[in-house]
């Protein structure tokens, strides 16, 4: 009797507990006469097989959305034609809230004026509920920047070239992260941009 990674890999996030989940396996049995039943926080649903001894089950949405955070117990009973019985229990995380993630203002101000805009700008913040060793995703003008969770608080440079390249007026820093559960924060921080001597 085997069970897929469930939810794909073990973890049931914010989007995915949106619609409903599929869990399968194998019994590894051919033929029919074969009966799985998964029970996952004390809801039971009975499984198809098939022919070839795999099978399925469909856990809906509503159900899904009534799973507490944190880890969940699964169990798997197979019965075969024979009586032979075979149960498999493991567990998956219920992880549905996203990280929080702030950001520092830009150059003390959010304005960036000439004199800043000839060296390099530090970016930074503060993050938690993402693993360390996630990535923290900054973009600024069509630029990437990337650095990695450690701890709570985080650091990018943007580059002077970058920042000589930017337009004056506001700009939005985009900063993104996600948890290992794959929910996803967004942050929209917006700066003024005075750099340019001709304006």
């Amino acid at each position: 009797l085997t069970l897929n990674t469930p939810f794909g890999d073990g973890y049931l996030n914010a989007e995915e507990s949106q619609s409903s989940q599929i869990l399968s396996g194998s019994t590894g049995v051919n033929g029919s006469g074969q009966v799985v039943n998964v029970t996952i926080d004390g809801h039971t649903y009975q499984a198809s097989v098939g022919m070839d001894g795999l099978w399925s089950v469909t856990l809906p949405t509503e159900a899904l959305q009534q799973l507490s955070e944190g880890s969940v117990s699964i169990s798997v009973s197979f019965n075969d034609a024979a009586g032979n019985t075979s149960t498999l229990l493991t567990t998956a995380t219920v992880d549905r809230l996203p990280p929080l993630l702030t950001v520092n203002s830009f150059t003390g101000d959010d304005r960036l004026n000439i004199a800043e805009a000839l060296v390099d700008q530090a970016l930074s913040g503060t993050v938690s509920g993402a693993e360390n060793g996630q990535v923290i995703t900054v973009t600024l003008n069509g630029k990437t920047y990337t650095t990695t969770v450690n701890g709570s608080n985080w650091s990018v440079n943007i580059q002077a070239a970058d920042l000589a390249a930017l337009q004056d007026g506001q700009q939005n820093i985009q900063v993104s992260v996600s948890d290992v559960a794959g929910n996803t924060v967004l942050v929209q921080h917006p700066v003024e941009i005075n750099a340019n001597p001709f304006s």
